[in-house]
């Protein structure tokens, strides 16, 4: 009788934590257009819950775990490249760098977006989340 309990308690349990999986989503970051090629996307919800880091990938795409389920604000911060990159001049003695060659790769390509979009409150990209897997792209103006 108690083995049968214990059994059932735990189907039980079992059975209130599972949910599914945790929402995700996933698109493009694009400003005026042209894709966004760095940088990270975090989602925060209306209770303030916020979603793991999403790193947006070189051609725009970006993919966020765990996401707060509800409208949501998405924040994008997407810094600059180090000066040297910019300069398109490698550190001396550096210029085979696999590092720094990424760098000044990513400079040539780098998009700089508004600093707005890096402040939830301030950011005007809102959509709704549901639960399980969603797309959603992000258009900066």
């Amino acid at each position: 009788m108690r083995r049968c309990f214990f059994v059932l308690l735990l189907a039980a349990v079992g059975a209130a934590g599972c949910g599914g999986p945790p929402p995700t989503v996933e698109g493009r970051v694009t400003y005026k257009g042209r894709p966004v090629t760095s940088g990270t996307v975090i989602l925060v919800g209306e209770n303030g819950h916020t979603s793991g880091p999403g790193y947006v990938r070189p051609d725009g795409t970006y993919f966020v775990p765990d996401a707060p389920t509800g409208t949501v604000r998405a924040t994008l911060d997407s810094p600059p490249p180090a000066a040297y990159a910019r300069a398109k001049v490698a550190p001396k003695g550096l210029a085979n760098d696999p590092e720094v060659r990424e760098e000044m790769e990513r400079a040539a390509h780098y998009v700089a977006i508004p600093l707005k979009y890096r402040d939830a409150h301030l950011s005007d990209v809102a959509f709704e989340v549901k639960k399980g897997k969603n797309v959603q792209d992000i258009e900066l103006r």
